[in-house]
């Protein structure tokens, strides 16, 4: 199920491992990015449930949204999840909910076949200092590959 993540999913040991997956940086960069960036974005997650019956987050999609768009600042699947649909569902989750708008996200050679599948064009983007040895693409999903299906994630954004 794909929807708004609560702030104890947020806290929880399988958010963090994906946060690790959406940006590899060291736990005090992401101790910052969880504490300051996160709580100024959106946040929608893929919820599956363990064998307990616990909800569990299997992947996430931190978003901005801008005059110009949307931008996702973090996607991530978790390893069990990879290559069964979760990004691509986060992805369309995020055009559903704002219809029209065009969906930016940067990424490097890891991922630009994730959103060159989904529909994403490219450009060659600036290195990023913390990764100075891989090449960034710029993306962008416009809206005439939009599913105008409107979408209700809940009001509870934190």
């Amino acid at each position: 199920m794909i929807r708004a993540l609560t702030h104890h999913e947020i806290l929880s040991p399988e958010f963090w491992h994906l946060l690790w997956r959406s940006c590899e940086s060291d736990d005090d960069t992401l101790h910052r990015v969880r504490r300051d960036i996160l709580t100024e974005l959106s946040t929608i997650g893929a919820v599956d449930s363990d064998t307990d019956d616990r909800d569990v987050v299997v992947g996430f999609a931190t978003y901005q949204l801008t005059e110009r768009g949307v931008t996702i600042e973090y996607i991530a699947t978790s390893e069990a999840a990879q290559g069964q649909g979760v990004g691509t569902q986060l992805v369309r989750a995020l055009q559903r909910l704002y219809p029209g708008a065009v969906i930016f996200a940067q990424t490097d050679d890891d991922a630009i076949g994730f959103y060159r599948a989904l529909g994403f064009v490219d450009a060659p983007a600036p290195r990023d200092a913390r990764w100075p040895e891989r090449q960034r693409y710029d993306c962008a999903l416009h809206p005439s590959s939009r599913i105008h299906k409107p979408l209700d994630l809940g009001t509870d954004r934190s």
